[in-house]
């Protein structure tokens, strides 16, 4: 083995070791594992109820009725990291306070509440050990972390039953959105349920005529250990009914306040009396008893009292309809539901706009019951009992500005109804409201911070865009993408889908645009557009692209290894990235084709990262972070091709090369190399190459970490260029180690 390494601009040789043998993998470090300017890392705090597997409720309420003394009952509840393994910080348990206390807010003397953690020790002194999500970077995952931990809260009866609050509260560290905020979960213990059931419902007072009286009731039973209360009792609809419950009495002409209760015991019943003395009409008539209860299944009951049910009754979804704004040329459609709500089944006789309408208006009987026909007294539609019938009402505004006002009848064998309706024109055309979101496309996951890393597969989804009037769909979509310099990403399959893909390769500023057009021909009010920042989160990265005036169309993409398109011909040129370890030059057989007084270290065995030998190892045997990697290889006309390298040594000084490798008849390229030094393009580092033929190779610069520099090539010209034409590529067996 020898140890060397070289210093930026000088020949001192120190400190990098080489051994024979460079493919190996190794792990990550420390500092690879936490916040960097490319990527705000964050926990994200879940609770979950172990027993139902749903999330944890903030309040918990427990009866403790049936619990015997020294008997008990428990919840146990599961800390878990939720946020995505490769952007998540360990979430860290940093306090557990309890606090139990009457149902007053009083202190206890005897606590019968208990918290248990790790080791079922008391959550308050209990090692609680860090949280990492699924799939997160074992070489980051601290010491003693898990993926869930699980705590229990338990109550057990001491004496004579009474009634206990319990919190616990949780500080956590690592949960951005949380911060010191406590995370809190609290039991309230109750003495039984109550339980509510009332019958008959409806309560039907049969045939009423106009001078007679009738009554009817109806019992509700408390079938729950606790007393029922009833709240906010009121009564609704046509039917003069008066109504009689626990010493309480209530007609349309007397509401109750809102404050007024009635009490049912456990296992008792109450008797509620409704009465007629006359009715007006020998219509069905209906009324609905509404009241509020504290039985946790049934927090409103709706008691129906009706008189005159036999027959035939009809009863609208509407009595008017309002259509709002409405684009002019755009027909809005809203359903008018026809119930048969009597004993006999309804027949529909007829529906029209009622003579006098202004214009716009329309009936449609395209829907399942009318299966498109009119329907007339000599050929009606039966509606069954209990059961529905739907007709549509359509409504055109005629004119920019209009105002329209209209009636729809309807015939039926219960009578006839008459439904308002009104609409008006827009008075000026509405525009649809672009928007867009950004996802990855691997797991679906919304792009947080506007930041990624180069080669990010993503999803722009447009499908939060509205229409700008009622009815008037969004028929079509614009994409754009502003790009940073010599990139030519494009959208898959194309720039008017929906929800296009789109692979960021190049480091940068990217401004992605969204226009929507409605089926009007209207396009969005305004643009909708993102802002993503594609930044490296590699220590040292370099990028390639190139620009090929005799290329057309840089877009196209070959189909096999070498660019090849589907008809045989080739969709661009092939520039090779290379970037050299300084003991290249050192090896046997390097020639100075260069002629800049020492030898090239280009195609040097082991020390030469290329097409030809992309992940080399270099450095600390083993260790993958010090290793270069070429990421991109691309053969089809812009590039990019990058080469990475995580954690290089500090001060190890890298060359960088181009080489012409095939124009396939296209002509000159111009290079254009970038360098990323910890995610930010260095200065001076954005340089564009000479004028390239097939066959050059360019040393575009040396460039070394910490410190962080870049330079020309040992024998460039005034313009920092190195370029030699017909470049040897001399390649004898492999360039990998051996």
């Amino acid at each position: 083995m020898k140890l060397r390494t070289k210093a930026l601009g000088s020949g001192l040789l120190v400190g990098s070791l080489w051994l024979a043998g460079c493919s190996s993998s190794g792990t990550s470090s420390a500092a690879s594992c936490g916040n960097s300017g490319n990527l705000d890392k964050t926990a994200q705090i879940s609770l979950q109820d172990s027993s139902a597997g749903t999330a944890a409720k903030a309040v918990y309420e427990w009866d403790i009725s049936t619990v015997s003394s020294s008997s008990s009952k428990q919840l146990s509840l599961s800390i878990r990291n939720t946020a995505p393994a490769v952007s998540a910080q360990p979430l860290t348990i940093k306090s557990v306070t309890v606090t139990e206390t009457t149902a007053a807010g009083a202190p206890v003397s005897s606590p019968e509440f208990s918290c248990n953690g790790p080791g079922d020790k008391d959550c308050a002194v209990a090692s609680w050990p860090q949280v990492v999500p699924a799939g997160y970077d074992a070489a980051c995952k601290p010491a003693g972390a898990v993926e869930s931990v699980q705590f229990t809260i338990k109550y057990t009866r001491a004496g004579a039953l009474s009634l206990r609050k319990y919190k616990v509260a949780i500080v956590f560290a690592g949960d951005v959105q949380q911060g010191s905020k406590p995370y809190t979960v609290e039991v309230a213990t109750r003495l039984g349920t109550p339980s509510i059931a009332c019958s008959p419902n409806p309560a039907d007072f049969g045939k009423v005529g106009l001078a007679e009286a009738a009554s009817t009731t109806v019992v509700c039973i408390n079938q729950g250990k606790a007393d029922l209360q009833m709240s906010d009792i009121k009564l609704l609809g046509s039917l003069p009914v008066s109504i009689s419950m626990g010493g309480v009495t209530l007609d349309a002409a007397t509401q109750l306040p809102a404050t007024t209760t009635v009490t049912i015991a456990a296992e008792e019943s109450l008797t509620i009396t409704g009465v007629i003395t006359s009715l007006t009409s020998e219509q069905k008539m209906a009324a609905i008893l509404r009241f509020a209860t504290n039985d946790p299944s049934k927090p409103q009951i709706d008691l129906t009292w009706q008189a005159n049910a036999s027959g035939p009754c009809v009863s609208l979804s509407k009595t008017t309809v309002d259509f709002g704004l409405t684009q002019v040329g755009a027909s809005a459609v809203q359903e008018l539901q026809i119930k048969s709500c009597g004993a006999d089944d309804l027949s529909i006789t007829g529906a029209e706009i009622t003579q006098g309408s202004e214009q716009g208006f329309a009936v449609g009987f395209a829907t399942t019951c009318f299966s498109g026909v009119a329907p007339t007294a000599a050929a009606p539609v039966a509606v069954p009992q209990g059961l529905s019938c739907s007709l549509q009402v359509i409504y055109t505004a005629p004119q920019l500005g209009a105002i329209s006002a209209g009636k729809l009848t309807v015939h039926t064998s219960a009578g006839d109804r008459m439904v308002l309706l009104a609409g008006k024109g827009e008075t000026q055309v509405s525009c649809p409201k672009a928007c867009m979101a950004l996802k990855n496309l691997a797991d679906s996951s919304p792009v947080i911070g506007q930041a990624v890393i180069p080669q990010t597969q993503l999803v722009l989804d447009a499908g939060c865009s509205t229409p700008g009037s009622t009815g008037q769909a969004i028929v079509k979509y614009k994409w754009s993408i502003s790009q940073p310099p010599d990139s030519y990403a494009v959208l898959t399959p194309s720039d008017a889908v929906k929800s296009p893909q789109f692979q960021p390769n190049s480091a940068g500023a990217y401004t992605v645009t969204l226009d929507v057009i409605d089926a009007a021909d209207v396009h969005a009010c305004a643009p909708a557009t993102y802002k993503l920042n594609v930044t490296p989160d590699d220590k040292l990265h370099i990028e390639l692209t190139w620009d090929t005036p005799g290329d057309a169309d840089k877009t196209d993409v070959g189909i096999d290894a070498k660019g090849k398109k589907a008809d045989g011909s080739y969709a661009g040129t092939d520039l090779d990235l290379h970037l050299a370890n300084a003991l290249a030059e050192d090896q046997a057989g390097q020639k100075d084709y260069d002629k800049n007084g020492v030898a090239d270290p280009w195609f040097a065995v082991c020390y030469d990262c290329s097409v030809f030998n992309g992940y080399p190892d270099w450095d600390e045997f083993g260790n993958y972070l010090d290793n270069p990697k070429l990421d991109r290889d691309d053969k089809d006309g812009w590039g990019p091709e990058i080469i990475y390298i995580k954690e290089p040594p500090a001060g190890a000084v890298y060359s960088i090369g181009v080489l012409y490798n095939a124009a396939h008849s296209f002509g000159k390229s111009i290079p254009t190399v970038r360098v990323f030094v910890d995610g930010e393009l260095q200065a001076m580092t954005s340089k564009v190459g000479p004028e390239m033929v097939e066959g050059d190779l360019w040393c575009a610069g040396q460039v070394s970490w910490q410190p962080n520099k870049f330079q020309a090539c040992p024998g460039a010209d005034g313009q920092g260029n190195l370029l030699t034409h017909k470049y040897p590529v001399v390649i004898q067996g492999s360039l990998q180690c051996q």
